[in-house]
């Protein structure tokens, strides 16, 4: 039990922490290897998942992001989102559009808030689609203006807490940005005042039930699954109007728009338990990939934030990466030259450091291409 911190979403003290968690390496939001000592558990009142919020994270956290450098596998370039059985690369945010314009038909005009923004390319997406709203960013320092400052139509950029913000939107958008946040319920309260009545907000996250990689990343601080994200929206005084984790694989994408009530906060408990699975599963990777790694030149698959920590893991064992993402080719990512699954050797081994639904479906497209595929182990009953 965590007497130093108290649940980030409703106060408690009772905090139940996952001891063996601190002893696995980390990885920052933007793809950086980072050492060990993360504190994950869940809250015994209202149920969820999350790192434990301390002075260690929160002078971490100001060290990640004051260091920050959104996508520099690509030079800066957006990620791709790639189809599952094609491998056809889309980049992120057209791909998310696409989707969110099937669920909801934009006025041709408007005002965007988008809450981390980075560099803008979902506020850039959203030009191509929508040319004549007017856009506006939220971030944690100004370092990303200049390129904001090149977006038809761009108007401001929010560096202050989001209650200062003097105005209403049509849209509000937080694309990998509420697990972030500290405090997420109150943040939402306080957003949600800042939505015209008859605007929305759109929400991505990792899907962590499924994709347990994410609770490696150091700055994240909230941990979702499908359930808990809509929990927490709706105890923000929001309706769901679309909320699933089809869109991208181990991602979910949620739309909602206020309402005039708040219901319950409140998870329950069993929901908190795959935490523990997941992080034995995590440790059995590690296992894994070192056994392979003594007996044939491992590569891993991807440079994002699985594969980062995993090479961190084993760093002097892994001998290149292997990434179909046209942005990255012909790079390097962690000092290790980033390969075409073409270019792999014969007789090298690739790691899928993937969740297993996804690296069943890569394993079947690259076996023709890639021999020796170690997948990772499958989610046993209770995972």
């Amino acid at each position: 039990m965590s007497n130093s911190a108290s649940c980030h979403y409703c106060g408690s003290s009772r905090i139940v922490e996952i001891v063996d968690f601190s002893g696995l390496h980390r990885v920052t939001s933007d793809c950086k290897p980072w050492r060990s000592g993360g504190r994950l558990g869940w809250c015994q009142d209202c149920g969820f998942p999350q790192t434990i919020i301390d002075d260690a994270w929160r002078a971490e956290v100001s060290l990640i992001y004051n260091n920050f450098t959104v996508y520099h596998q690509s030079n800066g370039l957006e990620q791709s989102v790639f189809d599952l059985v094609t491998g056809k690369p889309n980049l992120r945010s057209d791909y998310l559009l696409q989707k969110l314009s099937s669920e909801l038909d934009l006025d041709s005009v408007g005002h965007l808030l988008d809450v981390g923004a980075g560099n803008g390319n979902f506020l850039k997406a959203f030009h191509r689609i929508r040319p004549n709203w007017n856009l506006s960013a939220s971030e944690w320092d100004d370092k990303g203006l200049p390129d904001l400052k090149q977006i038809p139509r761009f108007i401001q950029l929010y560096t202050g807490e989001f209650k200062h913000i003097g105005d209403t939107f049509d849209l509000l958008s937080l694309i990998h940005t509420l697990e972030h946040l500290p405090q997420p319920l109150a943040t939402l309260c306080t957003l949600r005042g800042l939505i015209k009545p008859d605007g929305f907000i759109f929400i991505q996250v990792p899907d962590c039930s499924i994709n347990p990689f994410a609770l490696l990343v150091a700055d994240h601080c909230s941990h979702f699954n499908l359930s808990s994200l809509r929990i927490l929206i709706e105890a923000a005084g929001f309706e769901v109007i679309t909320a699933n984790n089809q869109w991208i694989p181990k991602e979910i994408s949620l739309l909602a728009r206020p309402k005039t009530h708040q219901t319950r906060l409140h998870l329950p408990q069993e929901q908190s338990q795959y935490l523990i699975h997941h992080v034995n599963w995590i440790k059995l990777i590690v296992h894994q990939a070192k056994q392979v790694a003594a007996s044939r030149s491992l590569g891993i698959f991807g440079t994002s934030v699985a594969a980062t920590w995993l090479w961190s893991e084993l760093i002097s064992q892994v001998k290149f990466f292997v990434d179909e993402d046209p942005s990255r080719l012909g790079r390097t990512h962690c000092g290790l030259p980033i390969l075409t699954p073409a270019q792999v050797d014969q007789d090298a081994a690739v790691y899928l450091c993937l969740a297993p639904k996804v690296a069943e479906t890569v394993q079947a497209r690259l076996s023709s291409q890639i021999p020796h595929i170690i997948m990772p182990p499958s989610f046993s009953n209770g995972y």
